[in-house]
């Protein structure tokens, strides 16, 4: 855990001084938690790893799941990513978690029937309305906008392909129609109309084209609120994290640290400039 931690810290350092008077909510590695109750879980982890159940409503033989991706956001609230669960939320950073996944797809296992829902690749969430999310699987979009209690399919469609796996995804905070994926091998995709039409604003990057028709795969999209024509998204094999103004094609881009893969992130205003989200669900 203390690794984690360092990597963490130095992936922030590098990116905040990239990204100025904007602070940035990276994805972090979960630990292993349990099941207590129907859909809510306690979380102690220590730093080696192992856990704990505590409360009064924790089953005699708790449910194992693992945590893959943590995002804290404001008032205690934090979205989490699990394997085994799908879309979580707390509202007690961390200390209870509850599955919300109505509306997600799930796994089909012949003879087993439906199981949990399907691996979800990536989450991205609105910097300024924390209600709303979004999360892929390896095919598909999912919206929602009342903190997962219900999900929305968001259509794909040239020129994407077929073949594109989605790894990345944000959500403008200026625009509630327009939506942003990342994929690997394939650049990156804009919708501003909830996935009626899609644009390839990756084009002429030429510097993505890795030959055969494959691309750099992004890891990590996000935008600038206030700022619609600026993004920054990150490349899991060259390790650089770029700045792209899709109106006038400026690029610039640094170097995360070495062997580190960025996987998520969402910009948003300081203190002073946030309001305050009184709505928790």
């Amino acid at each position: 855990m203390r690794n984690s931690t360092g990597i963490l810290i130095t992936v922030f350092t590098v990116l905040l001084s990239f990204l100025g008077i904007f602070t940035l909510i990276a994805a972090q590695d979960g630990k292993k938690t349990e099941a207590t109750e129907k859909n809510s879980f306690i979380h102690t982890g220590d730093e080696s790893g192992n856990t704990a159940v505590s409360g009064n409503n924790a089953r005699k033989t708790p449910l194992s799941f693992r945590i893959t991706k943590i995002f804290p956001l404001r008032n205690g609230i934090e979205y989490a990513v699990s394997e085994q669960k799908g879309f979580l939320i707390s509202f007690d950073r961390g200390a209870t978690w509850e599955a919300r996944n109505n509306g997600l797809p799930t796994r089909e296992t012949y003879p087993y029937g439906n199981l949990p829902v399907r691996h979800l690749t990536s989450i991205g969430i609105d910097p300024i309305d924390q209600k709303r999310a979004a999360v892929t699987t390896r095919k598909g979009i999912y919206l929602t906008e009342n903190y997962g209690i219900s999900w929305k399919r968001i259509l794909l469609g040239k020129p994407l392909r077929k073949s594109s796996y989605l790894t990345s995804i944000a959500l403008s905070p200026d625009n509630r129609d327009t939506i942003l994926i990342g994929t690997s091998f394939n650049g990156f995709f804009e919708t501003d109309n909830r996935g009626r039409t899609w644009t390839d604003i990756s084009v002429n990057l030429r510097f993505l084209y890795k030959g055969s028709g494959f691309y750099e795969e992004i890891s990590a999209v996000t935008y600038i609120p206030g700022n619609a024509d600026k993004i920054y998204f990150a490349c899991r094999f060259t390790g650089i994290l770029y700045s792209f103004n899709k109106k006038t094609g400026e690029i610039s881009g640094i170097a995360l640290p070495k062997n580190k893969i960025l996987t998520g992130m969402e910009i948003i205003k300081g203190e002073s400039d946030r309001g305050k989200d009184n709505d928790e669900q």
